[in-house]
């Protein structure tokens, strides 16, 4: 399995400068493990390229990462919003190679620069909160929320919406976390992202996700 992924802030996304530039800082956290049957068993399963990005596994832990801040990590911000060829080599010989659509990095529209919050940050029925769109996502956009429920146990819901930028909030979507037990607001993250499973020569399948998400506290 080999996750990309990265988390940022709003106001990150939305505020940069050029003395403060915004990065994505994807991540990479992957193994290949033997088969289904020792999965906890490392291989090294060869050389991978995000386009023409090399990334090769640990030669100890077989473990294939990308750290934030690192070389690698700014140059997979090529990757949102194109097609990205995926391939995986070992001794010069192809183990699989395909291409994948990388959705846009989703980023929290309308937040105010000058103060850091929302204009209007009232988060109720009818509250439409906005993203950058992408007409070439296919797979919509998923709205997480987490926050405490009438007993004060922490739970999440999951809504999935299609991907035209804006999502206005119905009764039933907040109903589940009462004002007087979450103060400080709903962890809401928008999340949007891609996926293949792949088979390769090794006849082993390989799993690849791709995916970005952006969060904030909205109070209600």
């Amino acid at each position: 399995n080999f996750s990309f992924f990265a988390h940022y802030y709003p106001y990150d996304a939305n505020c940069a400068s050029s003395s403060i530039p915004f990065r994505i800082n994807t991540q990479l956290s992957g193994t290949v493990s033997i088969d289904t049957a020792n999965r906890y068993t490392l291989v090294n399963a060869g050389d991978l390229y995000i386009n023409n990005i090399k990334i090769s596994p640990d030669p100890i832990s077989f473990n294939y990462t990308i750290p934030v801040f690192s070389t690698n990590s700014l140059a997979l911000e090529q990757i949102y919003g194109h097609q990205t060829s995926i391939k995986l080599a070992k001794d010069d010989k192809n183990i699989l190679e395909s291409n994948i659509y990388i959705p846009k990095n989703i980023i929290i529209k309308g937040i105010d620069c000058n103060t850091g919050m929302f204009p209007d940050n009232s988060l109720k029925e009818g509250y439409t909160i906005k993203w950058n769109a992408d007409n070439m996502n296919s797979n919509g956009v998923i709205i997480r929320l987490i926050g405490k429920d009438a007993n004060t146990i922490e739970r999440n819901s999951y809504i999935l919406v299609r991907d035209i930028g804006s999502y206005s909030f119905s009764s039933s979507d907040l109903n589940l976390y009462p004002k007087a037990n979450n103060l400080l607001g709903i962890d809401i993250t928008l999340m949007r992202g891609n996926f293949a499973i792949l088979k390769g020569s090794d006849n082993r399948k390989y799993n690849f996700n791709f995916i970005t998400t952006c969060g904030y506290y909205f109070k209600q």
